[in-house]
């Protein structure tokens, strides 16, 4: 389990979904099922998940070696939109079982 940087939300691992907890309204979401984990919607388990140090990402790895990213952003991009967790990518270019995965700092500020 995991905790945004600004402490607002929990997000956790329960039976192998992500559970995303706001720890003021004490409300529990329970995802994927508004939390699409691709665009085809499968049964791997969540296994692992690391939340970026700017609280705008979080990733998670599978039980079918993919790693999976979601940002936190307005829908659709509109700033009239409410800000909620979207699916970003996933990839499975990983041949043996994912062991950790975590966020990196840019040497780039443009990045």
């Amino acid at each position: 389990m995991e905790f945004t940087p600004d402490g607002e939300l929990l997000i956790a691992l329960a039976k192998g979904k992500i559970e995303v907890m706001s720890v003021e309204d004490k409300l529990m979401d329970e995802y994927p099922s508004d939390l699409a984990v691709s665009d085809k919607r499968t049964s791997d388990s969540i296994k692992q998940l690391i939340v970026s140090a700017d609280g705008k990402y979080f990733a998670c790895s599978d039980t079918n070696n993919c790693v999976i990213l979601y940002k936190k952003d307005y829908l659709n991009g509109d700033p009239e939109e409410v800000i909620c967790w979207q699916f970003n990518g996933k990839v499975m270019s990983h041949t043996c079982e994912i062991s950790s995965i975590c966020f990196s700092n840019s040497i780039d500020e443009e990045d």
